[in-house]
Order: structure tokens, then sequence, then C-alpha cells
């Protein structure tokens, strides 16, 4: 197999590629770090407004799901196959189209019934909000409060601890320290 650039002579001396090879990806790394912690700091100028933006909000929320889910599709799809493939441009198309609908509706399904749910559990445990506490923990452990441009009405699970002065008189015995779990629906 021969490349593409095979008959075009290099440009560049040995020790030039050298160098370029050996410290390309370490000054990329160095830059990404570096504007990372610009975005940090509050600086970044449009392309931290680009980020910023609520456009992205959807697939931020899905990509890692995707990620995490997309090799299991493949090897699902790939795994029933008997006999050989006929590679062709159809056959390419369609099978990326199947594949990142199935992988979008995977994705979905799992931040909604997993990641949604467990979110706002860890949120409630932690005092991140909800219950009639302001303030949440004061760690700045970064699990911020719903508001009510974040497309959530009311958590799925409700969680109140009842104390012995909150029960019916008679009711006490043997309920100390319950703890009340409704699913909302």
């Amino acid at each position: 197999a021969r490349s593409a650039y095979a008959d075009n002579p290099p440009k560049w001396s040995t020790a030039l590629m050298s160098f370029y090879i050996a410290l390309s990806k370490p000054a990329w790394t160095l830059g990404l770090a570096l504007f990372c912690f610009l975005l940090f700091l509050g600086e970044g100028g449009i392309i931290k407004r680009l980020l910023e933006c609520r456009a992205f909000t959807v697939t931020s929320r899905l990509t890692y799901c995707a990620y995490l889910t997309h090799p299991a599709i493949i090897y699902c799809v790939y795994g029933d196959h008997l006999g050989p493939m006929h590679y062709s441009t159809i056959w390419y198309i369609i099978y990326y189209l199947g594949f990142l609908t199935a992988v979008l509706i995977t994705s979905t399904l799992v931040h909604l019934l997993v990641e949604r749910p467990v979110a706002n559990l860890e949120r409630l445990t932690r005092g991140g909000g909800g219950g009639g506490r302001e303030g949440g923990s004061g760690r700045g452990n970064g699990v911020k409060k719903f508001q009510k441009d974040d497309g959530i009405k009311e958590p799925l699970l409700s969680i109140s601890e009842r104390t012995i002065g909150d029960f019916e008189e008679g009711e006490e015995e043997g309920m100390e320290g319950e703890t009340d779990v409704t699913i909302q629906k």
C-alpha cells in the first residue's frame, strides 16, 4: 500500500520532522490547558460566548452517554451477522444513519431514566436545593439548584425526613428517623 504523498519529496529536514512529531502533541495539550485555564478565569471572548450558547445544552448532556452506549450497539449489530458483509456506499450510509439513530435514542433514554434521576437524588442528598433549604451544603461541591429555566418542574423523587415531633399523637412509637420517599408522576 502506497501513501498518498509517496511521490512528493519531504520539504522538511529529518531533524525538523522529528521535532514536530515529538513536540506537536504536548504543544497541543499545553495550548488546550492554557485555553481552559483562561476560560475558567472568565476570559475567552467570542469563543467563551459560543461555548456557553444554550444550543449546546441538549447535545452536551447526551454526548457522554452516547460515547458509553455506542460500542454496545455496534457490537450487537455486527455480532448478529452470520455471513459476509458486502460493503458499498449505500451500505455505509444506511448503517451510519441507523447507528446514529439508535445511539441517540439509547443515550436519550439512559439520560432520562438513569442520569437525571440520579442527579436529582444527589442534589437532594447533598442539599443543593429543594426541601426549603437555602444555600445548599456550603461546601462548593458544584451541585446547582434547579431554576425555572432548567426545564424541571419538580424533582422525580422527593425525600423528607420526619422526626418524632412531625407525627400525630400515638403514631410516634418505633418511627424515629423514618424517611418518606414519594415518587412524582
